[in-house]
């Protein structure tokens, strides 16, 4: 059994944030991906849309596959590999002329992102080694923090930047891809306590309670609920304001909407350990609420036709951006609190598979729904189905919150 390097893990430790904060996307790229890729690259809106459709279902099959490939290489090698794909990705972006270029970009980009969050495993196994498993949500919303905090400086320069020389932005974004492979050789990951062969086998091959199966379902379905009312409220509220407003003016308010978000994604990440150690036992309701009203926001203004009705809609896009975070790093936290670190690494796989899927799934109801309808019956039809997560909610919170952990933790008896 290798000797733990303490100095090495508590350095690992306190680095993590700074990691995660850089890593959580691509900085810089995903301010402006879309402006390059048309305007640089002259990708059409159908191409772009395309790239995201073929690189989520390679995602999902890869995701099959990847407890193998993680498992053979191990949780470290495999951080190292995603931040290696990731710089691939920006640099295919960078020179590609081609559509097929572009292809192996994404699929470098959603594979790279699937061993990138290995890192997720490490964290809570380091920790879990100092007896400091709780404090996984603290780590964890100190990188969301310092993430949205570079995310909100950059939406206020990328674009003035961008028209210096739109290939700047990916030059640095290519510089901080090759710093994060630099940083992932000062991670340290705890060795692995096995008593023997035969257990690790046993737990590798072991199957998920079934209640630990429902957070992850309702991870998939909120998370991704999330991302779509996030990204479908952008265009629902622009065009609202293209009713009323003239082109110019339209870019300028989806420009001060979107820094404003960026705000609230800052704010949320900044009072959010004050909020979960106030409300720990109800933070999934407190969240599910947040997510309905968003929904409520938008639809409401959309029937007031003058700039109040704009604002309100955007208080609802504000609240996807609030509440993104908090609810990634509360499900995590309490997954890995409740179940063996021998299988965190097929947690993780599993959380990121049913985040793709769902997303999915909502986008192509949203994309047929279009087809006949507006954005009024979109929104509607994802207010319904976020309510119907309350009874999936209230059974986890029975489970998990309220103190009746024992049935979630049977399945850790096993080894």
């Amino acid at each position: 059994m290798q000797e733990v390097d303490y100095k090495k893990l508590n350095r690992s430790i306190k680095m993590y944030p700074i990691f995660y904060g850089l890593t959580a996307d691509l900085i810089f790229w995903i301010a402006i991906n879309t402006l390059f890729l048309t305007t640089v690259k002259h990708l059409s809106a159908s191409d772009i849309n395309s790239l995201g459709a073929i690189g989520t279902a390679i995602g999902i099959i890869f995701q099959i596959f990847l407890i193998k490939i993680v498992r053979k290489i191990g949780n470290l090698n495999s951080v190292r590999l995603g931040t290696i794909l990731l710089f691939l990705s920006v640099l295919l972006n960078t020179i590609s002329t081609k559509y097929i270029g572009f292809l192996i970009a994404e699929l470098c980009y959603v594979i790279g992102y699937v061993f990138k969050h290995m890192d997720n495993v490490i964290m809570i196994k380091n920790l879990r080694h100092l007896n400091k498993s709780e404090e996984y949500l603290k780590y964890q919303t100190r990188g969301s923090t310092i993430y949205s905090s570079i995310t909100l400086i950059i939406s206020v320069i990328s674009g003035f930047i961008f028209n210096i020389n739109p290939y700047i932005p990916m030059i640095i974004c290519l510089l901080i891809c090759f710093n994060n492979i630099i940083l992932t050789f000062f991670i340290y990951e705890v060795p692995l306590k096995i008593k023997d062969e035969k257990t690790e086998e046993k737990n590798i091959k072991s199957k998920l309670d079934k209640n630990i199966i429902l957070m992850i379902v309702l991870y998939g379905l909120f998370y991704a609920m999330i991302a779509c009312g996030q990204s479908n409220s952008k265009l629902f509220i622009q065009f609202n304001l293209q009713e009323i407003l003239t082109l110019k003016n339209v870019a300028i308010y989806m420009s001060i909407f979107i820094f404003i978000s960026r705000i609230a994604r800052l704010t949320s990440n900044l009072i959010f350990m004050k909020i979960y150690n106030k409300f720990k036992n109800n933070m999934l309701l407190i969240l599910e609420n947040f997510l309905i009203l968003s929904f409520c926001f938008l639809l409401i203004g959309n029937f007031i036709n003058n700039m109040v009705g704009i604002w309100i809609m955007a208080i609802g896009f504000f609240i996807y951006l609030f509440i993104r975070d908090p609810f990634d790093n509360y499900m995590k936290k309490t997954l890995f609190e409740n179940s063996s670190e021998l299988v965190h690494d097929k947690i993780i796989n599993y959380l990121n598979l049913a985040r793709k899927v769902f997303s999915l799934i909502y986008s192509s109801m949203v994309a047929v729904i279009l087809l006949k309808l507006n954005y009024v019956y979109v929104m509607s039809l994802l207010l319904i189905i976020s309510i119907m997560f309350i009874l999936l909610i209230i059974k986890i919170n029975n489970l998990v919150i309220r103190g009746e952990k024992n049935e979630l933790q049977n399945w850790n008896s096993r080894y």
